[in-house]
């Protein structure tokens, strides 16, 4: 088996994780009991996960990794009999009242004219490609990793900040679906002949093992128009928010604040704390 079919085999299986929220398929689903936000708490907007009890859909852009969903489409891999091919499905589309002989030389002057084969054309296609994607396209990055100091360092301000803990379950189900991120050596190759829905699950779950500490889990949203950035925020249900982890440098006044907004929202809500252990990271009940 090469890498390649070994690689779209991992994103076909992640795709039938995240193509379907119907009750028969997706509540035979696999995901860890808790999935976490990290947010800072002197941040307003990282803050109205709790005051407007809303997740935010980043575009693609906004990621540190520079490869994150930025995976090219591979048209110079494409054979020539496979351009013809793609040409002429193209061609049958768009002209279903074309004559097949027709169209089969017009996809031969197609073949012919090597755009498939102009890398120039093809860095821009792939270009505008991303463009559209950022404008369109939103990823909620979540982890299955409530304990690790990097990621407390990194995205909760040192310990000043929380971790706010989601049910997979009735979240990805709300969301319409969502799964683990793959992580490889290598990131897989996306060709023309995928279809839309292989795409968008390589693109979205597939990271370089650099990011592996993080046992990221993600969900996706796709809007037919160009949206605005108030429309990536997203309402989650009440029942969602099981659990919160406030940092151990959080003020004594923020801790409260962050605690009452956590418990409006669910008023049975698990309130947790973090503590540094021989540089370990400790999380016990908040007393």
């Amino acid at each position: 088996m090469n890498s390649r079919t070994s690689a779209m085999q991992n994103v076909r299986r992640k795709a039938m994780k995240i193509s379907s929220s119907e009750k028969t398929t997706f509540d035979k689903l696999s995901f860890p009991r808790v999935v976490y936000k990290y947010r800072r708490a002197d941040n307003a907007i990282h803050r109205t996960i709790l005051t407007d009890q809303a997740v935010y859909f980043a575009p693609p852009k906004s990621f540190e990794d520079k490869f994150d969903c930025k995976i090219p489409i591979r048209y110079d891999l494409l054979t020539d009999d496979e351009i013809f091919d793609n040409y002429l499905q193209t061609l049958r589309e768009i002209n279903p009242q074309w004559d097949p002989l027709y169209l089969r030389d017009q996809a031969i002057i197609w073949r012919n004219m090597g755009l498939m084969r102009d890398k120039g054309r093809l860095e821009l296609m792939d270009v505008h490609y991303y463009n559209e994607l950022n404008e369109r396209y939103g990823v909620l990055s979540l982890t299955a990793e409530p304990a690790n100091i990097k990621m407390w360092k990194k995205y909760s301000n040192n310990f000043n900040g929380f971790c706010i803990g989601f049910d997979p379950k009735v979240m990805f189900k709300f969301l319409g679906g969502g799964g683990a991120v793959e992580y490889c050596k290598k990131l897989p190759i996306i060709m023309p002949s995928d279809s839309i829905d292989l795409r968008v699950v390589t693109l979205t779950f597939s990271k370089l093992n650099k990011w592996k500490f993080e046992k990221e889990y993600r969900t996706q949203m796709f809007w037919p128009h160009p949206i605005k950035d108030d429309e990536r925020k997203i309402v989650i249900p009440n029942t969602a928010f099981i659990e919160v982890i406030l940092g151990h440098n959080i003020n004594s006044v923020t801790q409260k604040e962050i605690i009452k907004q956590a418990q409006i929202i669910n008023p049975a809500i698990e309130i947790k704390i973090t503590n540094l252990v021989k540089k370990r990271v400790r999380i016990k009940p908040y007393a």
